[in-house]
């Protein structure tokens, strides 16, 4: 059993081990990283709601491994919230658990071509770095699809409990030390701060950058930080709402070219 077959387990038994805080949750599982190379982190998972991504053809296989597993009341649900909710992921036979967590991990990297909404501006940041769309690295801090970015830090805790909030805490550092990233970007600025917390990043090692603009500045917060299992630091980036940013502070149209310059130096820094 390789690391990430043990995590996988992990995050399943975790839930069976708090099944009433986890009754109403979508668990992720993860895919076997790339290593070494460009890394999102985030805070969960996110899946489209809306628009044509059920034609796309890695859904369309996806959905069909679904349905053989039988997660589907009705077979033509396309909702795969609905499908992978741990009350009936539970109760699948133990001869399809791996089978479904394989699936799950696959949903969850393979939304990065389906869900352009949300992944557009990542894949195009990892492109410019020269880094293929299926070989970057996408972590997130809190390993299930329920909350919006925006009230997961309030809701986790009130909804799942803080027992489960820290086990996944421990998990996403064990896939950071996995991972062995190049460089981390941080795609929320509440993911910035969760990961400060994580490795006790105090505001004397941090760093600015501002990105300037028309309409507002936006200012990246970053970081050289050890991670666990890495000879040398990693510089980490925290991004004010890099997805979809449209807010004052956030990151616009207008900053994404000089975002993409600065990422090139801190990047280029890395191969050395």
């Amino acid at each position: 059993m390789n690391e990430i077959e043990k995590i996988n387990n992990a995050i399943w038994n975790l839930w069976q081990k708090y099944p009433r805080e986890a009754g109403f949750i979508t668990p992720k599982f993860v895919k076997e990283p790339t290593r070494n190379t460009l890394l999102f982190l985030g805070l969960n998972p996110s899946f489209p709601k809306a628009g044509n991504w059920q034609n796309n053809c890695k859904w369309q296989n996806h959905w069909q491994t679904i349905k053989k597993l039988g997660l589907f009341d009705d077979e033509n649900d396309t909702d795969y919230r609905q499908a992978f909710l741990w009350e009936r992921s539970e109760k699948i036979f133990e001869e399809n658990r791996k089978t479904a967590i394989e699936l799950f991990a696959f949903i969850h990297h393979d939304a990065r071509s389906y869900y352009p909404k949300w992944f557009k501006r990542l894949n195009c940041l990892a492109k410019k770095l020269g880094v293929e769309r299926e070989k970057y690295d996408h972590v997130d801090l809190f390993l299930w699809a329920d909350a919006s970015s925006e009230s997961i830090e309030t809701r986790v805790a009130i909804l799942a409990g803080h027992k489960i909030v820290n086990a996944q805490k421990c998990l996403a550092k064990q896939l950071l030390k996995i991972c062995q990233p190049k460089m981390i970007v941080c795609v929320y600025k509440n993911a910035w701060e969760h990961f400060r917390k994580l490795y006790s990043i105090c505001p004397g090692e941090m760093m600015e950058h501002t990105l300037q603009g028309e309409k507002g500045n936006a200012v990246l917060k970053y970081a050289e930080v050890k991670i666990d299992g890495m000879i040398n630091s990693v510089t980490v980036i925290g991004c004010p709402n890099l997805p979809r940013g449209y807010g004052k502070y956030q990151i616009g149209k207008e900053h994404l070219r000089n975002l993409f310059c600065f990422l090139n130096e801190c990047w280029g820094a890395g191969k050395k």
